[in-house]
């Protein structure tokens, strides 16, 4: 069929448009069209052969041969299905390995893009007054002077917080006294009861290796600090690129489609994907804020030194799912006992943060977002383990929005039937259902 739909995209003179999917549809089509001219000539034949006797050995109507035609057409597109998703397989099996390798180039692609994506709604609303590329960098000189005052609000007492820390260190051993002297006798108990089973615990140790670790943070920030630089610039430059760039390339898009329905399908497309990724960013932002804020008022409360400093870390930590919050927790256990003259009452910053933390998740978040932006938890672990896992801290940050920006075109695009492929014996291609009604109707009883 595929090598008769060539030949016909040839004599028709269509060989520019002509693709294995045009050629094969054209074969495909061919080949029914001499099946039925050929029942029409051996027609009269046919009937009377089936008159005469010995006619039941008489050929398969056109009915019959038009079904088996659609049943071959069916196992082919099952078989395209399954090599599409076998590659498909195959690529998502690489692109983690691929995007961890090249992580200087695509780390500060990723992080551009996405960031200009959350910023295309402030963008349009800036290009209605000012032209599209001053709009762009307005739009980043903002965006670097809130990070700029969050990192004066958090940074400032923080470097003050950890250059008192050693001396504070003696506090903080007072209080873990305790829980320290009974891992220490479990330790020995441990010990006591291997040697009297005659377990030699010394024999699977390894050689420990020395090595030479950075003698400050600044050695340590000054050594990552030139690749980190121009990663970072290299994302600004994208991102305000992307930003100049957005209408351009959502016109040159519609003009680039073949019907109207087709440009206004891909304007509402990429009007919709940033107008939610936009919209998700600022609710997650505005929770956070709102987090950071009862947070400062809780530990000003119980008189912790530098409150708004804890309340920025919370809100900042709090864009990392589940483990942003962990962290933070720990953390205030570190603070609570620089200052606490008992192991309780250092835990009590942390249990009220505990306590914070679940009713912003649990009541707070769920009332904001709704329905329509709240997604299934394991796919923030499992988003959030993959970016994390191939570029740290930065994909951990950026797993939340790239995930937001999936699921958003899932939606709209729609996705692969892998269900149906694997269960209904149906083809990789969602059918609308009257679609589906259709040739449920064009199937035999």
């Amino acid at each position: 069929m595929l090598i008769k739909g060539v030949l016909y995209c040839l004599v028709a003179g269509r060989v520019r448009n002509c693709t294995w999917r045009t050629a094969l549809a054209e074969g495909e089509f061919l080949e029914m069209n001499l099946i039925a001219e050929d029942d029409e000539e051996r027609g009269p034949a046919l009937s009377e052969a089936g008159a005469a006797p010995g006619g039941a050995l008489a050929a398969k109507p056109a009915a019959s041969r038009r079904v088996e035609s659609r049943r071959i057409a069916h196992r082919r597109d099952r078989l395209l299905s399954a090599l599409n998703l076998i590659t498909a397989m195959a690529l998502l099996l690489a692109l983690p390995f691929a995007l961890q390798a090249g992580s200087a180039f695509f780390l500060p692609l990723t992080t551009g893009l996405t960031l200009g994506l959350m910023l295309v709604p402030l963008q349009m609303k800036l290009e209605r007054f000012l032209p599209s590329v001053v709009a762009a960098v307005t739009n980043l000189v903002l965006c670097l002077g809130v990070v700029s005052a969050i990192s004066y609000i958090i940074l400032t007492p923080a470097l003050v917080w950890l250059n008192d820390l050693p001396s504070r260190m003696y506090n903080v051993r007072t209080n873990l006294d305790p829980l320290l002297d009974l891992f220490d006798s479990v330790d020995q108990s441990v010990d006591r009861l291997s040697r009297e089973l005659g377990v030699n615990t010394s024999a699977g140790q390894e050689p420990t290796m020395v090595v030479d670790a950075p003698r400050s943070v600044f050695e340590a920030a000054s050594t990552a600090a030139p690749s980190a630089i121009i990663q970072t610039f290299f994302a600004l430059l994208i991102m305000v690129f992307f930003l100049s760039s957005f209408s351009r390339m959502r016109g040159a898009l519609m003009r680039s489609a073949d019907t109207k329905l087709g440009g206004d399908t891909a304007n509402r497309l990429l009007s919709d994907v940033a107008s939610d990724t936009g919209r998700y960013v600022g609710m997650i932002s505005i929770i956070n804020i709102i987090l950071g804020i009862v947070v400062t008022g809780i530990f000003w409360a119980l008189g912790v030194e530098t409150p708004w400093m804890w309340g920025g870390l919370a809100a900042l930590l709090n864009f990392v799912p589940y483990a942003g919050p962990v962290v933070f927790f720990f953390l205030a256990i570190l603070g609570g006992m620089t200052v606490a003259t008992d192991p309780l009452a250092g835990m009590i910053p942390a249990l009220a943060y505990l306590g914070i933390n679940l009713a912003e998740a649990y009541v707070l978040t769920p009332l904001i977002l709704g329905r329509k932006f709240l997604v299934n938890p394991l796919l923030i672990m499992v988003a959030l383990s993959f970016w994390g896992w191939v570029w740290g801290t930065v994909g951990a940050l950026l797993s939340v929005p790239l995930l937001i920006i999936t699921k958003s075109l899932i939606e709209r695009i729609g996705g692969p039937n892998i269900a149906g492929f694997l269960l209904d014996q149906t083809t990789l291609i969602r059918e609308s259902p009257g679609r589906q009604r259709r040739n449920l109707d064009r199937e035999p009883s």
